[in-house]
């Protein structure tokens, strides 16, 4: 399922026109990171990077695994590698409204447990320390665990 969810995030990228700029890791280690993430957060980064293609914004990675506590997450999720990190540079306040309402829709029974409403929430967007906005993506642990 990783590999062909991989495989759907390179197809969906190269083919558009505006790919070379449309998808990008920020650190070379990234895409091995990316290899051991959850399969259920590949299909919807997927969704993220083909919705950013139709709209020619850039879809940035910019942290999958941490090791927790590292003073910057709250929770397991970038440690279990079932979150991602990416940013919204250039991205309007519609935009992230936008795929915040179509992740939370088509995603929900996935998303990971919010520590503080308790709500299944795949998609999230908030302020980084002196910065701007940015996404984070996340799954609940999986009930069944691959081989």
């Amino acid at each position: 399922m990783k590999h062909l969810a991989l495989i759907i995030i390179f197809l969906i990228t190269f083919e558009a026109e505006s790919a070379p700029n449309t998808f990008n890791t920020r650190k070379a280690n990234q895409m091995e990171e990316l290899m051991q993430v959850d399969s259920r957060l590949l299909v919807i980064w997927s969704y993220i990077v083909n919705w950013s293609i139709e709209r020619k914004i850039v879809a940035e990675i910019t942290s999958i695994y941490r090791k927790y506590p590292d003073g910057i997450s709250t929770t397991l999720t970038h440690s279990q590698y079932r979150a991602i990190d990416f940013s919204t540079k250039n991205w309007t306040k519609k935009q992230m409204q936008e795929i915040f309402k179509d992740v939370t829709i088509v995603f929900r029974r996935w998303g990971a447990i919010s520590s503080t409403t308790g709500m299944s929430t795949p998609i999230i967007f908030h302020r980084i320390k002196g910065g701007g906005y940015h996404g984070h993506i996340q799954v609940r642990p999986a009930l069944i665990k691959s081989i």
